[in-house]
């Protein structure tokens, strides 16, 4: 081992040093992998259609993107990195980013299969069992009166009661709901003309 009391001259050490360290940089750069754009399309098994929303990415690092509407993605990968295609509804496919490429570019298509998958029936129950329901329909207890149409009280207007007016043909239903859009409309534009500072 070198020690820097022991030797003349500092040049002479430095000397050294930077002579070590010059014939580790090209060891040290072939270590590194070139950086590839990986740009592509992904569609369906049995059409060309593209198809939205598919995550591409590289497991175990933080380099994703999602397909967009026609399907294309593109996403800055290493030489050799294995990459994921993934969505709901479809077979999970891997793509290795081939090692030889010299290219900066790697443009590919990948076709992705529709997969079905039968989820088990769920019956949702207020009760815990079906015994305990069947408990609750034997002991319930209806009233023996006929049941009692509301009575709102009078109406502004020449009607007494919401059903002793005209009934509504599809004319008046579509003036109603315009009526009703414009209103809608109008009050999403509104300032309120208080204005409180707390």
């Amino acid at each position: 081992m070198l020690n820097y009391s022991t030797l003349e001259n500092p040049r002479l050490y430095f000397l050294l040093a930077a002579i070590v360290i010059v014939s580790q940089l090209p060891a040290k750069a072939q270590q590194l992998k070139p950086v590839v754009q990986l740009s592509g399309v992904v569609v369906t098994a049995d059409s060309s259609a593209g198809l939205a929303g598919i995550a591409v990415y590289v497991p175990g690092t933080n380099r994703g993107t999602v397909s967009k509407q026609d399907g294309f993605f593109t996403l800055p990968v290493l030489a050799g990195d294995s990459v994921v295609f993934q969505a709901l509804g479809f077979e999970k496919q891997y793509l290795i980013v081939p090692k030889t490429n010299t290219s900066e570019k790697y443009t590919t298509s990948i076709r992705l299969k529709q997969i079905a998958r039968q989820l088990p029936e769920v019956q949702v129950m207020p009760w815990a069992t079906q015994q305990d329901f069947k408990m609750a329909v034997k002991n319930l207890d209806l009233p023996d009166e006929a049941i009692v149409k509301p009575e709102l009280g009078p109406l502004p207007g020449k009607h007494k009661s919401i059903f002793g007016g005209p009934q509504m043909d599809a004319l008046d239903n579509i003036k109603q709901g315009f009526k009703h859009h414009q209103q809608m409309r109008e009050q999403r534009y509104l300032v309120p003309s208080t204005i409180r500072i707390f």
